[in-house]
């Protein structure tokens, strides 16, 4: 019983964590549409941060997009 409350306890702790990063993200995402700007300079380095991997298929068609949630760095944050 003891173990089982532990493992709860554990998956609470990691939903919570979750939730946290997240919210961070989603924040990050807020800053950077709220920008108003064309340049690609400053745009470029911004995406790049949210952005862990791109998986490509042969084709050459995008797959599937992982975000980089634990730690999004954004200029100005």
């Amino acid at each position: 019983m003891q173990m089982r409350q532990a493992e709860l306890d554990s998956e609470i702790e990691t939903e919570k964590d979750t939730e946290q990063l997240l919210h961070e993200f989603r924040q990050q995402i807020k800053k950077i549409t709220n920008l108003d700007t064309d340049d690609e300079r400053i745009l470029k380095p911004i995406i790049q941060s949210l952005i862990h991997t791109v998986e490509i298929g042969v084709d050459g068609s995008i797959k599937q997009i992982h975000y980089n949630f634990a730690a999004p760095s954004f200029i100005g944050a």
